[in-house]
């Protein structure tokens, strides 16, 4: 009884020290893949758990790795549908011509800054809004 206890314990060490560690693997992974979220957090908050397989196939792989999301497609833009609205070339990386970009086109399409709006139609107005939108939703994609 003695020795069973005595294994039993170090046998729940073992699975312990197991899990810690991949906790803390999963973590670190984590915070380099997304530092702004996970690096301020302290790892002993993180809640780890095993997801079923098919919560998987749900939430993750039909979502994320098919693109099945059940997210507005107006909400989404792609980094190249962005870069257009803004003007850019398709390869443009550089962060201070995409700033430079955005503040000229919001410029251009803020509604506050429409000339001649008073001999706009309300749906011209609305017209502007949207596109004022677009070039917001652009600039916070790249």
């Amino acid at each position: 009884s003695e020795t069973n206890r005595d294994e039993h314990k170090e046998i729940e060490s073992a699975v312990q020290a197991a899990v810690s560690y991949y906790c803390r693997e999963i973590n670190h992974i984590a915070a380099r893949s997304a530092p702004s979220v996970f690096g301020s957090l302290p790892r002993n908050i993180v809640e780890y758990s095993v997801e079923p397989i098919d919560s998987f196939f749900q939430h993750v792989y039909e979502d994320v790795i098919e693109g099945r999301s059940n997210i507005d497609s107006e909400n989404n833009m792609s980094k190249s549908t962005a870069r257009e609205i803004l003007g850019l070339d398709a390869r443009c990386k550089d962060a201070s011509l995409i700033k430079q970009a955005y503040k000229k086109m919001s410029m251009v399409h803020h509604p506050d800054r429409i000339a001649n709006k008073e001999n706009m139609s309300q749906v011209e107005i609305d017209e502007a809004s949207k596109k004022f939108l677009q070039v917001k939703m652009a600039y916070e994609s790249l």
